[in-house]
Formats: structure tokens, sequence, C-alpha cells
């Protein structure tokens, strides 16, 4: 009894001293209690403390938004949708709600939903996690069959990250499909340096532009460099039926 006694004398003095209320301060004390068990792994314990603080405390968008979270971890998917859309309606800004709301939905494949948010989330300050949103949003909008849009983001993406050569790649690959092959073959070039040296995809693909751009002999050298490199991938066999074809339309005009 006495130590009941002495909590609340204490909790009651906190009170006094902070002009906050009793169950203000039990929100806080249930919030970093579940932030501990959050860390040691006890979903379930953390799920408990939060919906305590959430109860005391409804208008808090952290605390609705880690409890939340805490669904997540138990995939409890419909109910952690809830309460981080609980939590932006609370606070519009709250970031990690609505990254994480949006990886959800990315995750479902419900990308008009998740564009919905990268979107709102690129218009944050306060939000740290660009090169998902971007790499997400670019390929949203290459499933939308919208090359340009896509190719915006991954722009952002290869300027922010100057030695992701998979970027490159896939920045190539979109202005081959819009037949701006002079620019493909930029990107392509750039993807071959390291760390994607060993990689023959991009390789291909160079040879491929300056096939298309009728500088044949840089072709047929790009080419036969692949056959060297790779000589036991798919992309080797394209690569010697390229070198045919030029060698045929060579012979061609010969006669």
């Amino acid at each position: 009894m006495k130590l009941i006694l002495i909590g609340l004398v204490f909790l009651f003095s906190c009170s006094l001293i902070t002009n906050r209320s009793p169950e203000d301060i039990k929100a806080d004390q249930f919030y970093n209690l579940g932030n501990d068990k959050i860390l040691e792994k006890d979903f379930e314990s953390a799920r408990d403390l939060f919906a305590k603080a959430a109860k005391l405390r409804p208008h808090d968008a952290k605390i609705v938004q880690n409890l939340g979270m805490t669904y997540i971890f138990k995939k409890d998917i419909d109910t952690a949708i809830k309460y981080l859309k609980k939590a932006i309606t609370i606070d519009e800004n709250n970031s990690e709600a609505r990254g994480n709301l949006a990886s959800i939905y990315f995750g479902r494949e419900d990308f008009a939903q998740a564009k919905i948010h990268y979107l709102k989330l690129m218009e944050n300050s306060k939000y740290k996690k660009h090169y998902q949103a971007n790499n997400n949003l670019a390929y949203i909008y290459q499933k939308e069959d919208n090359g340009l849009e896509a190719r915006k983001y991954l722009i952002v993406l290869a300027n922010n990250n100057k030695n992701n050569c998979l970027i490159h790649t896939k920045i190539g690959k979109i202005d081959l499909e819009l037949k701006n092959y002079k620019r493909a073959l930029k990107h392509f070039s750039t993807a071959i340096a390291s760390p994607c040296y060993l990689n023959p995809e991009p390789l291909y693909l160079k040879g491929l532009m300056f096939d298309y751009l009728r500088r044949y002999s840089e072709a047929r050298t790009t080419y036969k460099e692949l056959t060297t490199k790779f000589p036991t991938t798919i992309f080797a066999s394209f690569a010697h039926a390229r070198i045919a074809k030029i060698t045929g339309e060579k012979d061609r005009k010969r006669l």
C-alpha cells in the first residue's frame, strides 16, 4: 500500500511541476515502455502498452503510429492500415506513418494508393527515405506505361547515387522504349562501369544502341567484347546473332 501511495504522490507531484495531467504523464510512460518492448521484439506487450497510451491520449499521432506498427509486426495488416491512416489524419506530416502506409499499399500492388502517399511524402521536407519513394514511384509509372514520368524519378536517383549502375540500366531501357538511342547509349555506357562490369545485359544493350544508330563498327566491337567476357550467357547468343546480321548486311551491300 505504501508503495502505491508513493507512486501516486510522485505522479501527482510531477503533474504539478510540469502542469501536465496524471493521464498525460501515464501516457508517456506507456509509450516509452512500448518502445522498449519493440526493441525487445515483444510486439504483443508493445501493442498493449501503446493501446493504453492511445486510450489516454487518442490524438497523439506518434502513439497511434506505433500502435499501427505493432500490428505490422503481428502481420495483422488491415488493422495496421487503420491505425496508420488515423495517424496521418491527426498529423498529415507524419512521414513515418505515411511511409509505412505507402509501403503496405506498394507491397499489396495497390499502386494507385501507394502513389498518392509517395507523392505526398515527396512534398514533406522531413521525409528522409527519398531513395525508396523515388524508386517505387518510378516502378509504378512504368507499370502505368508512363516512361517519361518513371524516368524523371530514376534521374533523381541516378544523380544522388552516382555508382548505382542498375539505375542507369533502367533509365537506358526507358530511353530505348522511347527510341532515344543516343540517350540510351549514354546510360548503358555508364551502367557497365564498376561495380556492374560483371553484368552482361548493359554491355549487350550498349552494342545494340550502336547497332540502331548504324555505328556498326562500334556495335561489332562491343558484341565481340561481350562474347569474350560472357561466352556462356544468353546475351552472348544475342550478340552472335547481331554480328551475323551486321556481316550479312555488309555482304549484301557489296553485291
